[in-house]
């Protein structure tokens, strides 16, 4: 979903976590694509993953990414 940002600029952007209500400041694996892949940069990719800490609920994704191996794995904090 694209969105217009209101702070007087115009500016149009296309969030992947706004449209299904992500919350967070890890959108990428708090969105749909956190059922399939990790999103590593800064102390994440010193760690080689993100720690379960950055997980959201979302009532609206597909599939509920605490249950997804790949983050029962993770580190409870980074």
């Amino acid at each position: 979903m694209i969105y217009i940002l209101t702070n007087g600029k115009n500016i149009k952007v296309n969030d992947i976590g706004y449209w299904i209500g992500v919350k967070g400041h890890h959108v990428f694996v708090n969105s749909e694509l956190g059922l399939y892949m990790d999103h590593m940069k800064g102390k994440r990719k010193k760690h080689g993953t993100s720690g379960r800490n950055d997980l959201r609920a979302n009532p609206n994704a597909p599939a509920d990414v605490f249950n997804v191996d790949y983050w029962k794995k993770a580190p409870p904090v980074l």
